[in-house]
Order: structure tokens, then C-alpha cells, then sequence
């Protein structure tokens, strides 16, 4: 994602899996969020969530029936971010 003079500010990465040939699985495809940021001077400031619409735009193209990703437990502010775009959580993991 560009910013004002087209400084990079966001980055999302994506990663579609198809789960089609898959007979137990309740969805298509997925996609699975590999990396997503804003430098964090440039937060707050509505580009997380103008990146995370467009990637919702764009998986739903890809026909999309899933929308994944892993948040580390202590990483509360992004828990709370993925929670106002609508994602809920799903599991726990303990290392």
C-alpha cells in the first residue's frame, strides 16, 4: 500500500488454498493472510482498514469463502483490529 509520495506504508500478504478436493472441509477455497502491517507512525489513521477492505474486495473475486490468519496471543492490538473487521476467533494455540 502506497502512501503520500508513494511511501510504502502496509503490506498484505495472501495465500489462496483451495480445499475443494477436500470432501470434510466446509469451504472452496481460503485465503490465509500470510502478512499484513502499517508502519506504525502511518496508524490510526484508516489505512489498516482501507487495506483489509480491499483485500476482502479482492478474495471475494476469488471467490473466497474464508478469510484466516494467526495473531500471536499477546498481540492485542491486532486481535482487536481483526475484531472490528469482523473476524472472530476460532482456536487457541499453546506452545
Amino acid at each position: 500500500m502506497l502512501g503520500r509520495d508513494d511511501q510504502l506504508i502496509g503490506i498484505n500478504a495472501v495465500r489462496i488454498v483451495d480445499l475443494s478436493e477436500h470432501p470434510r472441509s466446509r469451504y472452496r477455497r481460503m485465503a490465509f493472510i500470510t502478512a499484513f502491517g502499517v508502519e506504525e507512525i502511518e496508524r490510526r489513521r484508516g489505512y489498516g482498514t482501507a487495506l483489509f477492505d480491499h483485500m476482502r474486495k479482492w478474495s471475494s473475486e476469488e471467490e473466497v469463502d474464508l478469510i484466516s490468519l494467526n495473531v500471536s496471543a499477546s498481540n492485542e492490538v491486532a486481535q482487536a483490529f481483526y475484531r472490528r473487521m469482523g473476524l472472530a476467533p476460532r482456536s487457541v494455540q499453546m506452545d
